[in-house]
């Protein structure tokens, strides 16, 4: 799978010459790396990553969820691209980089503020990001009421998954599933599609294949989903 890299920050001023009237010179502007992949509502746009050497040091008493940088999206609209900040990222385990969003307030959550948290646990939808090697997926959760409280009292709870893997050989693939969560009840797909973008015909021709006949895969990525709103829910 293809490595999505961060787009480091510059932060270093360079002066021109020696002379008293010498003015610093403002750093290069670096262009954003900006990969395809399809967001959770099926368009396709481009995501890019930002990280710096200050994001380390921030918010130090969230040392176990350290904030670890930023993403943002664009879309086209015309000619031109509109460019939205998705939101910062935190880094919830290893190797991964997770965004969270209040969807009924549209607001990045910080995951070490208990009352962000206990807000987002009552909201009615919410939306998970996780940005990890080779992979970019966004996870909707929504119920009639308040997500957290009908998933714990057995209440159903519609998840719609958009997963984008990224090939070696370049080219990527999303899976999108709708799915129904039942809490000690288990998981259940409703609806599965797959996106390709893929230029290489035997790349191409492997992973339909691949998708065809994973669907177990797919049904284990489920209850994992499945698994992440039961700690969302009691963090």
């Amino acid at each position: 799978m293809k490595i999505l890299k961060f787009l480091p920050v510059l932060a270093i001023l360079l002066f021109a010459g020696c002379t008293r009237d010498a003015e610093p010179t403002p750093p290069p502007q670096i262009e954003p790396v900006w990969t395809p992949y399809i967001e959770n509502n099926g368009t396709k746009m481009q995501i890019s990553f930002k990280r710096g050497e200050n994001f380390g040091a921030m918010k130090e008493t969230n040392a176990t969820m350290p904030l670890v940088g930023s993403a943002e999206f664009r879309a086209p609209t015309g000619e031109r691209y509109i460019v939205h900040k998705i939101g910062d990222m935190y880094s919830l385990a290893h190797g991964k980089n997770n965004i969270i969003i209040n969807l009924d307030t549209n607001s990045p959550i910080d995951p070490g503020s208990k009352e962000q948290m206990s807000a987002l646990q009552r909201a009615k939808s919410f939306k998970f990001y996780e940005i990890g090697t080779g992979m970019v997926e966004s996870i909707v959760y929504s119920a009639k009421g308040h997500v957290c409280e009908e998933f714990l009292a057995n209440e159903p709870i519609h998840v719609r998954s958009v997963t984008n893997y990224y090939l070696k050989k370049g080219g990527f693939f999303a899976s999108i599933i709708d799915a129904k969560f039942i809490y000690k009840k288990g998981a259940k797909i409703e609806n599965k599609s797959f996106y390709y973008e893929i230029e290489d015909e035997n790349a191409l021709k492997e992973t339909r294949e691949f998708t065809a006949s994973e669907s177990e895969l797919f049904l284990n990525d489920v209850k994992k989903q499945g698994r992440l709103l039961v700690v969302l829910c009691g963090m």
